[in-house]
């Protein structure tokens, strides 16, 4: 083992690691703040420097706060709860601003990141395996494929977190020595919706034990994966989120905002962006997150590679006004984007890809007469290069509002709108 080092941190990195120099070589090191003079020991290659592992700290950051979580220190969950909030959320919006200055877009003022607390995220996915007679059940370790064993985690909502050790014992009876599964979980309107990815499949004596397992704890439905196929096992109600008073049945795979008050701060910009629109083109649509609101007042048609998911807002659709202006319609907006002269029946244009962003549809967004567009975009790399691609073809950015939707980890989520 090599002998540990000691480094001042210089700045944080795009993940949250702390940047040190040592011997003309950059050190990554979690859990590191600007400022501080640490004890740290190497843990090999990487990137463009070496990793190391934090023994102590010598000289601390007034930024350095308490970790919300017992499990911080080895959890590969989250990496930034030691930062004081007010520090943390101007490195949130730095990611941002770094973002676009790569892109040369550093005039766009980016404004103080919406923060939302602990508690909130209604979407979680861990890891379990079965070894020595007992179930592991947690998140895996930071640069490793450890589980971390975890019976808390602040960042989750307390009816997810209240399943873990009810689902370790499930697991425990469930699986064989060496076997492991993921989980995930969403908490919808009525209820915990799971799905259980596994490398076997499942037999019949384990089918009850999956419905036992439900009923004990009255899950909404549980799924079963495997080999890329998903069954529902078992279904006691119908997993449902409410958009715009409209009741959506989800899909057993579902793109869905981090959190319920996260997205309903995403839906009021796009509303107050589009108050305007008449036409408009909804894309990467997903489960009707924004397509109920703006179909309430202009005509929709909403776009989505998932069919699950379109033909759960098709299904959705009320009846009256709001079902005629709303249309769904599955396309691969990535190899088949909406043409220039697709987009010219539209004044506005409403994007929400995924992290690989919309840069084949962007390139026909900047050749239309598109008026206006509005974009949420979890990725402030593709977003910056997307909006480059905007920007040059003529539209204007006047600011972006970051939304910090996954609390202590290095990701922000963004909202912008561009006009001619």
């Amino acid at each position: 083992m090599a002998d540990t080092i000691q480094v001042e941190i210089e700045a944080l990195g795009a993940q949250g690691d702390g940047i040190a120099t040592h011997e003309g070589q950059k050190v990554y090191i979690p859990r590191t703040l600007p400022g501080e003079l640490v004890t740290v020991q190497p843990a090999g290659k990487q990137g463009d420097g070496m990793a190391a592992d934090l023994r102590s700290v010598e000289r601390a950051s007034e930024d350095r706060a308490k970790a919300r979580c017992k499990h911080f220190a080895l959890c590969g969950g989250c990496s930034l709860q030691h930062m004081q909030t007010p520090a943390y959320l101007q490195f949130k919006a730095e990611l941002v601003s770094r973002a676009l200055a790569q892109r040369g877009l550093d005039d766009v003022p980016v404004d103080p990141p919406l923060a939302f607390g602990p508690g909130l995220r209604r979407r979680v996915t861990v890891a379990a395996k079965k070894r020595k007679g007992r179930v592991t059940l947690g998140f895996h370790e930071r640069r490793g494929h450890n589980i971390v064993d975890a019976i808390q985690c602040p960042v989750a909502h307390p009816d997810i977190v209240a399943l873990f050790e009810p689902l370790r014992i499930f697991l425990n009876d469930l699986l064989l020595g060496g076997q492991g599964v993921s989980v995930a979980m969403t908490k919808s309107d009525t209820g915990i919706d799971m799905v259980i990815d596994a490398e076997f499949s499942l037999q019949m004596d384990m089918r009850e034990k999956v419905a036992d397992f439900a009923l004990a704890q009255d899950l909404a439905r549980i799924t079963w994966g495997y080999a890329r196929d998903e069954e529902p096992v078992i279904v006691l109600r119908a997993p449902i989120v409410t958009s715009h008073e409209t009741k959506v049945a989800l899909p057993t795979s579902v793109f869905l905002q981090a959190s319920a008050e996260s997205e309903a701060a995403l839906v009021q910009f796009v509303m107050r962006e589009t108050a305007q629109a008449q036409n408009i083109a909804e894309l990467f649509s997903g489960c009707g997150t924004f397509s109920f609101p703006l179909a309430s007042r202009a005509q929709v048609d909403a776009f989505d590679i998932d069919i699950g998911m379109v033909e759960a807002v098709r299904m959705a659709l009320p009846p009256g006004q709001d079902a005629t202006r709303l249309t769904t319609m599955r396309r691969d907006l990535f190899r088949e984007p909406l043409t220039v002269a697709e987009l010219n029946n539209y004044d506005t244009a409403v994007l929400d890809p995924p992290r690989a962003g919309a840069r084949a549809q962007c390139e026909e967004l900047a050749a239309s007469d598109v008026a206006d567009i509005v974009m949420v975009s979890c990725n402030p790399a593709s977003f910056a290069r997307d909006a480059r691609i905007l920007i040059d073809g003529g539209y204007q950015l006047d600011s972006i509002q970051p939304v910090d939707q996954f609390l202590w980890s290095p990701h922000i989520e963004l909202m912008a709108s561009f006009y001619r």
